[in-house]
């Protein structure tokens, strides 16, 4: 089965404003966030906040987002339609220059 356009079955959830969120369809992915600086932190927190308030790019969706303690400083997980999708969602986290990035793929363990 390809990875491309496939659907997750009974991936259902609470959607941020406390409705059922849809079957999610696509690709999973999570993004580890690392701060590129100390002085970079205090615009962690409202970003992260803002990543999940904002509306993203049209076939993609934000399933939640969590700031980390540890090596990284947050993590953002989302599903999205196709890699072009998730290259313009990640090139918009991307812009604000505070993060350095490390996205991975996920395969829910039901789906191995």
């Amino acid at each position: 089965m390809s990875l491309h356009h496939r659907h997750i079955p009974g991936r259902q959830g609470i959607n941020r404003l406390g409705g059922p969120m849809s079957p999610v369809r696509g690709l999973l992915f999570v993004a580890l966030l690392k701060l590129y600086t100390s002085s970079a932190a205090r615009d962690h927190v409202p970003m992260l906040k803002r990543i999940v308030s904002i509306e993203p790019p049209e076939g993609v969706r934000v399933l939640g987002a969590f700031c980390l303690l540890g090596s990284y400083d947050g993590l953002v997980l989302f599903d999205a339609k196709d890699m072009a999708s998730a290259r313009e969602f990640l090139n918009r986290i991307l812009a604000r220059g505070i993060y350095r990035v490390d996205v991975m793929g996920a395969i829910p363990v039901g789906e191995l």
